[in-house]
C-alpha cells in the first residue's frame, strides 16, 4: 500500500477501514497505511469514514433503521462536491449528477 496516488479510491480505504474495526484496529495502527495516507488529499475523508465505520461497527446486529447509514452517504457526497461534481435532488427518489468538464483532472 506504500504507492497508493490516486489509483486509491475511497472506497477501497473505506473497505480497509471496515475490515479493521474487528481488530479494534485503526488505520494508524499500520503504519504503511498510516504512512501512505499522511499527505494524500483525501485524508480528512479516510478518518471521517473511519469514524462513521467505527459507529456502525459498535452496534452491529442492532441497527434499526437505514439512517444510521446516512454518514457514509453524506462522506461521499463530500467527496463527490469537493471533485468539483453537484448532486442535485429532483425528486425523493431521484439525483441529477452534473459533472463540470473541470471537474476531471486525470492528473
Amino acid at each position: 500500500m506504500k504507492n497508493v496516488g490516486r489509483t486509491t479510491t475511497w472506497l477501497g480505504i473505506g473497505g480497509v477501514c471496515w475490515r479493521l474495526l474487528p481488530n479494534a484496529a485503526k488505520i494508524a495502527d499500520l503504519p504503511e497505511l498510516a504512512e501512505a495516507l499522511n499527505d494524500h488529499r483525501f485524508t480528512e475523508y479516510f478518518e471521517k469514514l473511519e469514524t462513521a465505520y467505527r459507529k456502525l461497527w459498535d452496534r452491529l446486529g442492532e441497527w434499526d433503521e437505514r439512517a444510521e447509514f446516512d454518514p457514509i452517504a453524506d462522506i461521499a457526497v463530500d467527496v463527490l462536491e469537493r471533485g468539483g461534481m453537484k448532486l442535485i435532488k429532483t425528486s425523493p427518489d431521484n439525483t441529477k449528477i452534473e459533472i463540470p468538464f473541470r471537474a476531471w483532472n486525470p492528473r
